[in-house]
């Protein structure tokens, strides 16, 4: 049976909860991030149209969490365990759902959260933008590689990605995210002033203070972990985030339907 939007968010909810008690009671750091976080500081919930939940950890943190997290209903979908996994991140998905979804790859996986990183970064403003143009030169080809071709996308725009789908053929997307990972981990997140996520195509140059112990945050019935000094992040990403965005762009960039195999 097809998932209403409040049953597909009510069911996040659980997995969010799930991953936080589980981080919470094993001192592994996380913070909200991206929408989640805009939605938690201006909404003290879901942004109204958003139908997602995003979360990010540092790398030694993250590394914790898919070795030590065991439940036989919310599951790991990561590239450390799955080599189908086309992301270099993870995923913590509710297996009593399955979702269906545009992509060119083949993958089965349930309603989800997404678990960003945090990995270091060099101390020289300089050497960090060259690393974070290297990292988006693969972050590119696995985009390329997981987007499927859409009969409401512009005629041209699908020819274009034909275009880079012939030109990242010759390439296995296991191979291209684990060069990926690879290159993310280069600078040990530990013993780095500076850290940024790059598994995100506008990748930051943020210092490690900018999350911090975290402060906590109302997001709908629970308090979860925020970066300490969220504003800073926020507005370097999105600029004046706590302004509402025209009613024409207030719509959801995730294209997917979520069912329940109960």
């Amino acid at each position: 049976m097809e998932l209403s939007l409040e049953e597909v968010k009510k069911t996040q909810l659980e997995i969010l909860k799930v991953f936080a008690s589980f981080c919470e009671s094993n001192g592994i750091t996380y913070y909200l991030a991206y929408g989640t976080l805009i939605g938690a500081i201006r909404h003290k919930g879901y942004i109204p149209w958003d139908d997602d939940i995003d979360v990010i950890m540092p790398r030694p943190d993250y590394n914790r969490f898919i070795r030590e997290f065991k439940d036989n209903r919310y599951v790991l979908f990561c590239p450390e365990s799955n080599v189908d996994c086309p992301f270099s991140y993870g995923k913590l998905y509710d297996s009593h759902t399955i979702i269906e979804e545009q992509t060119s790859c083949h993958y089965r996986i349930g309603l989800n959260i997404d678990i960003f990183i945090l990995d270091g970064m060099p101390n020289n403003l300089q050497a960090a933008k060259k690393h974070i143009r290297n990292c988006k030169y693969w972050i590119r080809l696995l985009e390329i590689k997981r987007i499927a071709f859409d009969k409401n996308r512009a005629y041209s725009k699908n020819l274009l990605l034909l275009f880079f789908k012939v030109l990242a053929s010759p390439f296995p997307i296991w191979w291209a995210r684990n060069n990926l990972i690879k290159l993310n981990q280069k600078f040990d997140f530990s013993t780095s002033h500076y850290c940024s996520d790059l598994c995100y195509t506008d990748a930051l140059f943020l210092s490690k203070d900018v999350f911090g112990k975290g402060l906590k945050a109302l997001f709908e019935d629970r308090e979860y972990v925020i970066p300490s000094n969220s504003n800073y992040w926020l507005s370097a990403v999105y600029g004046d985030y706590m302004q509402l965005p025209p009613l024409e762009k207030r719509v959801t960039h995730h294209a997917y339907k979520a069912f329940t195999l109960e």
